[in-house]
């Protein structure tokens, strides 16, 4: 029998601390970066003039 290393094993594992796909639905983390400044940013001169 023959022993071959895999070179790929655990390449897609990661922490799920990294995992970012829920954060635009975390509403404490974007209540969090409302009040910072990155959240407060002026708006793009797409947003200027428009009404939600």
């Amino acid at each position: 029998m023959e022993y071959r290393i895999d070179s790929y094993s655990g390449f897609n594992d990661y922490d799920p601390l990294l995992d970012t796909d829920d954060l635009k639905h975390d509403i404490t983390l974007q209540q969090a970066v409302l009040k910072t400044s990155h959240g407060r940013r002026a708006p793009t001169s797409t947003q200027v003039g428009t009404q939600k």
